[in-house]
């Protein structure tokens, strides 16, 4: 009878343990995420690493440490080597690794790869890797989001699908244009390229949902135009296209409603300085167009002659 009591008393006393420490659990996650709302530099990023450890399949750690490392715009190596060792970390003797474990939650690993997808993609630094941006928008675009409730990003739905179809296809450009198959035949051309740039202005995909993103769409636009004039119009896109593209980007943007975001109005006019180069860059390209085009009309006249 006594041993039977002990081992009622031993099973309660077992069953209590067990619901104390996921009471600790818990308690301690929301300490972590709370903690870590008001903590600054490493501090912050420490206390969502072991929100995390503690429990991988909540979004909240994943989310917070993402917005803490882009929240200054500089993506460092050292930062982008701390989120892929947390996905591939086991913690607390797990035997699957934290991104085995936050998968499950669908919803919640859809919002942590869009937003890293958007880290790798523009922010600055040495952490800054288009390629690693696609492998993340592949998410999003595999993912059924009809089914998904994001929370307080259900309403982002269609754009962020858009986006990271559109940006998740011109992150694999780098590798693959101007290479050619085994026929010979180049893969991807620099007007495949402009095509897909010029649906970064659909209101579809630019929305209006943060307006540093709508931006950052339009600075990419204006960015790819000062940088790969030359090619663009090599592969047949017309001087005027590139031209009317930079005016519809400086309309949309002048349009734009910026009150008390000093982050968007700093981009704001990096963009519009940008534009004035690119037009540049399209008159110059034009003008040696026309200077190659009188050159050869001339040689070929001095051959008749």
């Amino acid at each position: 009878m006594v041993s039977a009591a002990m081992g009622l008393l031993m099973g309660v006393g077992s069953l209590a343990g067990a619901v104390l420490s996921g009471r600790e659990k818990a308690t301690g996650f929301d300490y972590y995420i709370e903690s870590a709302s008001t903590a600054a530099g490493r501090d912050k990023l420490e206390l969502y690493r072991k929100s995390i450890a503690l429990e991988p399949r909540r979004e909240e750690g994943w989310l917070g440490i993402v917005e803490a490392v882009g929240a200054d715009g500089i993506f460092t190596t050292e930062e982008d080597g701390c989120i892929l060792s947390l996905l591939s970390s086991r913690d607390n003797g797990r035997s699957q690794d934290n991104k085995t474990v936050f998968r499950r939650n669908k919803a919640g690993y859809i919002r942590f790869a869009y937003n890293l997808g958007m880290l790798y993609y523009y922010a600055e630094g040495r952490g800054q890797n288009k390629a690693s941006a696609g492998g993340w928008f592949d998410v999003v675009c595999k993912a059924d989001l009809s089914n998904l409730d994001l929370g307080p990003d259900d309403d982002k739905k269609s754009a962020w699908k858009a986006r990271a179809e559109i940006l998740g296809k011109i992150s694999g450009y780098s590798s693959r244009i101007g290479k050619t198959n085994q026929a010979g035949d180049a893969q991807t051309t620099y007007f495949d390229y402009w095509n897909d740039l010029m649906l970064l202005v659909d209101n579809d995909v630019a929305g209006r949902d943060n307006v540093v993103t709508e931006l950052r769409l339009y600075n990419e636009i204006v960015y790819q135009i000062c940088t790969r004039c030359d090619a663009f119009y090599e592969a047949g896109v017309a001087g005027e296209d590139m031209a009317r593209a930079l005016n519809d980007v400086e309309n949309r943007i002048r349009g734009l409603y910026i009150t008390e975001n000093p982050v968007a109005e700093e981009l704001k006019q990096e963009i519009l300085k940008a534009a004035l180069i690119g037009r540049k860059q399209v008159e110059a390209v034009l003008a040696n167009a026309r200077t190659g085009i009188a050159g050869d009309a001339a040689e070929k006249g001095g051959g008749v002659r």
